[in-house]
């Protein structure tokens, strides 16, 4: 698993630890289990104009169809 930050994350920011803990933990584990080969990437940047926290998952899977 790659770990990737853009400098300038806040030391704290302010929301349900929990669950946002476990939402991070239920789409990291999905991409894992669905990635036999390749990367599972988990990156984070601030939004600061819009005062918001950005988490993004991204797997080399199997991915999920249309339907």
């Amino acid at each position: 698993m790659i770990y990737d930050t853009k400098k300038g994350l806040p030391e704290t920011i302010h929301t349900d630890e929990n669950r946002l803990k476990q939402i991070i933990i239920n789409l990291v584990s999905n991409a894992i289990k669905y990635t036999q080969e390749g990367h599972v990437k988990v990156y984070g940047h601030v939004d600061k104009k819009r005062k918001k926290l950005r988490i993004i998952i991204e797997d080399t899977g199997v991915g999920m169809t249309r339907e």
